[in-house]
């Protein structure tokens, strides 16, 4: 099917009945929009609306948050950072208005090898030609899209740990006949509804969005409707998982405040830690992620005395070698050591310690972004 109408009206299910008074469900794939609700200088294309390409399909593309996306030549992360969290309550205000409640689905687990592949190459592009391919994406931006969201206090947000986050989003949108799905990803196309759906579910998925103080928050459908080529048919009622009663408390979901990046392997029950490039100062000043090693062990210890099941983590993160003018890979296993426990009390002690471990310059407002986001 082909269709590129808008979002029905706020009285009404996707399939014109009239819904009930509970709040219907919008579920966002969020990181299809991460760059429409965090701005950044080189995204920015206009100074009345802001839209950028993020995600499968360009979901952001046509996207838009109505407001000034000028930037000042003082641009820092941390003003971004707060105008993303304007933004998303802008957004769940606005879902609300018209009958919404948002969920928010955040990719937290482990992705396929060749994904994984993907992620390697772009992390190894940053680090090979950073004048090309810089860094201009905060560290942990994921992680504070999650809290956006959460801090609403208006907004659920899901992290499928060992689960994949379609998965998730297309089983909550087969399960509720009245819920709405807004994704750029095309894979949505692929699932096949369970036999109690009595709406098809393309009707129900929409791609982007408008958003402004007149006329509020308006969905769109995409204008191919159909999975990419080669992608194969998924059938909902084969996927063996049950979703929990209480959003964010069900067996494979992990809360945003507890996530630290730290993940566990369920096939070989192995915990790991796989991170890219902090900033771009990591071929000046060395990768933070291999900087503040000390503090992440004394983390572990910490976590192992709460969980009887771990103990030692994978490490691996890529750095840029010198000698060899490459990028490498360090690979390690890290054992918990809880000798800097004292400076994980809180954040502010976390950041000092960083700075004191960390040899670049704190006139790099990139990279003191980024010890603050660690810390």
């Amino acid at each position: 099917p082909m269709a590129s109408d808008s979002s029905p009206p706020p009285s009404q299910s996707p399939d014109g009945s009239h819904h009930s008074p509970r709040q219907r469900l919008l579920l966002v794939d969020a990181l299809n929009y991460l760059c429409v609700f965090l701005p950044l200088p080189s995204r920015s294309r206009s100074h009345s609306s802001v839209s950028g390409g993020c995600g499968p399909g360009g979901a952001g593309a046509a996207s838009r948050i109505g407001g000034d996306s000028s930037f000042p030549q003082a641009y820092d992360a941390f003003s971004s950072i707060l105008t993303m969290r304007d933004r998303v309550s802008f957004f769940v205000d606005a879902a609300s208005d018209i009958g919404y409640r948002v969920v928010a689905i955040i990719d937290a687990g482990t992705r396929t090898e060749e994904a994984n592949e993907k992620w390697r190459k772009r992390r190894e592009a940053e680090l090979a030609d950073p004048n090309k391919n810089q860094r201009d994406m905060p560290l942990f931006a994921d992680m504070a899209l999650a809290e956006a969201f959460m801090d609403t206090k208006k907004a659920d947000v899901l992290l499928p740990e060992r689960e994949d986050a379609d998965d998730v989003l297309m089983k909550l949108l087969d399960e509720n006949e009245d819920a709405t799905v807004l994704s750029g990803d095309r894979d949505c196309f692929r699932y096949i509804p369970s036999s109690s759906t009595k709406t098809p579910l393309w009707r129900r998925v929409f791609a982007t969005f408008t958003l402004n103080r007149n006329d509020g928050l308006k969905l769109f459908r995409g204008q191919n409707l159909s999975p990419q080529p080669g992608v194969q048919p998924r059938a909902i009622a084969e996927l063996s998982w049950n979703t929990p009663e209480e959003f964010g408390c069900g067996k494979f979901f992990v809360s945003a405040a507890d996530l630290c990046k730290v993940m566990r392997n369920q096939d070989e029950g192995k915990w790991f830690y796989l991170r890219g490039v902090t900033d771009k100062w990591v071929r000046q000043y060395g990768n933070l992620h291999a900087i503040t090693a000390p503090l992440r062990r004394a983390m572990y210890a910490l976590k192992a005395e709460r969980l009887e099941d771990f103990d030692t983590v994978e490490e691996e993160y890529p750095q840029w070698d010198e000698t060899s003018e490459c990028v490498v890979w360090t690979k390690l296993t890290a054992f918990p050591d809880a000798t800097h426990a004292d400076d994980l009390q809180d954040s502010k002690a976390c950041f000092h310690a960083i700075e004191q471990l960390d040899p670049a310059p704190s006139s790099l407002p990139e990279r003191v972004f980024a010890r603050a986001a660690l810390a």
